[in-house]
């Protein structure tokens, strides 16, 4: 397959310290208080370059077992990625870039079953309670601000390359809520969503 970068609505905040292609297309790298990140589909080796706002001395790739050797040019750094797989670039021991290089993404589900959050918007929703073998799809390029809920039951399905942000509460409704809860669930599945400003437990 061709790359397939992720790109999120334009409200939210983009990084001023980073910028990074994939194979010599643009990403969106997106910043946090906790560090800065992009993700992309792809399913092969990817080479990455990162444009840094300052020039780097020191650059780690982890999972350090991948053994990613990282190469420093002024301002840039470069390396390969080797196929799908969450890296962590650490510059300079404090400053964090989270490449999420994910594997070509399944197909949205349909059916009356099937909560979708469409890619290219930023979702208020608040709390979400999902019925007896629901599914809730976030797709890639959405941001589901709430949180999940789900009791009692079974099959419950929760997926998609999309995020979820927990940080909706303090801002509605001045308390702290857990990310996702499942309840007394059984045969249920959370999967590759990206879960960021949780104000308590993620999960």
């Amino acid at each position: 397959m061709n790359l397939l970068a992720h790109s999120y609505p334009s409200s939210l905040p983009r990084s001023t310290r980073f910028r990074a292609t994939a194979d010599g297309q643009a990403l969106d790298v997106l910043t946090h208080p906790s560090a800065d990140h992009a993700s992309f589909e792809c399913d092969g080796p990817v080479a990455i370059e990162i444009e840094c706002s300052e020039s780097p001395s020191e650059v780690k790739v982890r999972p350090l077992r991948l053994d990613i050797e990282a190469e420093i040019q002024g301002n840039r750094i470069r390396f390969l990625a080797p196929g799908p797989q969450a890296l962590q670039v650490e510059v300079d021991g404090t400053h964090l870039l989270y490449v999420y290089a994910l594997a070509p993404a399944a197909p949205t589900p349909q059916g009356p079953d099937v909560r979708i959050f469409r890619s290219g918007a930023v979702h208020e929703a608040g709390l979400i309670v999902l019925k007896d073998g629901e599914t809730c799809w976030i797709e890639a390029g959405a941001v589901v601000r709430g949180s999940i809920r789900a009791a009692n039951g079974s099959g419950f399905h929760i997926g998609g390359y999309g995020i979820l942000d927990g940080g909706y509460w303090p801002e509605h409704e001045g308390r702290c809520r857990k990310s996702l809860v499942l309840d007394h669930c059984r045969d249920s599945r959370v999967e590759d969503i990206l879960m960021l400003g949780p104000t308590s437990w993620m999960l």
